[in-house]
């Protein structure tokens, strides 16, 4: 079993949790962004990059991630997830959801979410 932490998380709610071979992600922001407007790229870059430590801590990797949900607080910048998707996953993307939400911080403008799945025999295609 796997507990993680991650930076800006709500107290009492893990950033993480591993079990049989899963990991699953709680929403993962840019932790800057939760107190001052930083720009939407920024927030994105930030976050993918948390959630790539996140998983690194749960002995996970961007390649095991099957799954991913990413939140937008505006369609017009979907775009600049598109572009960090691709860079992240430029070659078999995991399955992905975006969804354009309103943010309880005004201030936060990117969340990105994700499972991933360490055991390789249960490894299915992509297709």
């Amino acid at each position: 079993m796997v507990d993680l932490r991650v930076p800006g998380q709500a107290p009492g709610t893990a950033g993480a949790v591993g079990r049989r071979g899963v990991v699953v992600t709680s929403g993962i922001v840019d932790p800057r962004a939760l107190t001052r407007p930083v720009p939407v790229a920024e927030q994105v870059e930030a976050a993918l990059e948390e959630l790539v430590d996140v998983l690194a801590a749960a002995g996970a990797s961007s390649h095991d991630v099957v799954r991913v949900e990413a939140f937008l607080a505006e369609a017009a910048d979907l775009a600049k997830w598109n572009v960090a998707f691709g860079r992240c996953w430029p070659s078999d993307p995991p399955a992905r959801t975006t969804l354009v939400v309103g943010f309880v911080v005004d201030t936060l403008r990117f969340e990105v979410q994700a499972v991933a799945i360490l055991d390789e025999a249960s490894d299915t295609s992509r297709s």
